[in-house]
């Protein structure tokens, strides 16, 4: 099976694959603004002991992830390697490395707004999700009470 990043080099692929990366990232940003406007409030009460500076960083390293997917799609590669490829791994990097950090820091912060227990919405038990493909996995619904 090829690389993914392959399919951006045919033209006719070029496109569907621009289109993709393109929509995936403004989606990763919308989905990621939203979901801060809704757990925001829940992070920063008082007494949970998360700053407002370590959620921003949280979401900045969202954003980030986001950006990297984006220099993908729009820096394909080539039959050739070529500025353009030095930049679309550069993105890969920019999204593994970004998303890592994003996902580490916000486990940690909802680790410690759960064990504050100031808010009633991160307490609630997680649902058990199964999908045809993944194991059963955990997963903490954040809605508000």
């Amino acid at each position: 099976i090829p690389c993914i990043s392959f399919l951006g080099v045919a033209p006719v692929p070029r496109l569907a694959y621009q289109l993709g990366f393109g929509s995936t990232a403004a989606l990763m940003m919308l989905s990621i603004k939203l979901s801060f406007a809704h757990i925001r409030p829940h992070l920063l009460r008082h007494g949970s002991g998360i700053t407002p500076t370590e959620l921003q960083n949280c979401v900045l390293r969202g954003y980030q992830a986001a950006v990297g997917v984006g220099m993908q799609g729009v820096f394909t590669l080539g039959p050739r390697i070529n500025g353009a490829c030095f930049l679309h791994w550069g993105g890969a990097a920019v999204f593994a490395g970004a998303a890592q950090a994003h996902a580490t820091a916000a486990l940690e912060l909802y680790d410690r707004a759960i064990k504050s227990g100031v808010s009633p919405a991160l307490s609630r038990p997680p649902v058990l999700v199964t999908t045809p493909l993944c194991p059963p996995a955990p997963i903490r619904i954040l809605c508000p009470v």
